[in-house]
């Protein structure tokens, strides 16, 4: 297995699109809906295209997952970490972590991994690299 810059990079913007998926749907609603699910599997399948091979996927996907609960929770907490949530920052930092984990796990880890896997397919199939 031969992991690269070019599929770090790769790893780091899927973790980011993921991300800010999850930010957005969590500042604005809470939870995440379909079309929430449907843009994860979609951005999920373009850099399992990308990366092609199985097991550069599966490592690039434990390390963009991992890596964008972290941004995520950053993003949630950071009015807090400014100082500009009060007295409640305190609460900020528990309800954040509780919000990404009821939002991340089950539906959407699964969905981010089976369109990596199709993306790996679809890549294989077309010989893209």
């Amino acid at each position: 297995m031969r992991f690269g810059r070019g599929d770090a990079g790769v790893t780091v913007g899927w973790a980011v699109i993921i991300a800010s998926i999850f930010a957005q749907a969590l500042f604005v609603r809470q939870t995440l809906t379909e079309l929430d699910i449907v843009l994860l599997f979609l951005a999920s399948a373009v850099a399992g295209a990308v990366l092609v091979d199985i097991e550069t996927l599966v490592l690039s996907f434990v390390i963009a997952f991992g890596l964008s609960v972290v941004f995520a929770y950053f993003c949630l907490v950071l009015p807090s970490l400014l100082g500009l949530a009060g007295v409640a920052g305190e609460a900020l930092y528990s309800a954040a972590i509780v919000m990404i984990f009821r939002s991340v796990f089950p539906s959407p880890f699964i969905f981010i991994l089976l369109g990596g896997f199709l993306g790996s397919f679809i890549g294989e199939m077309l010989r893209l690299r």
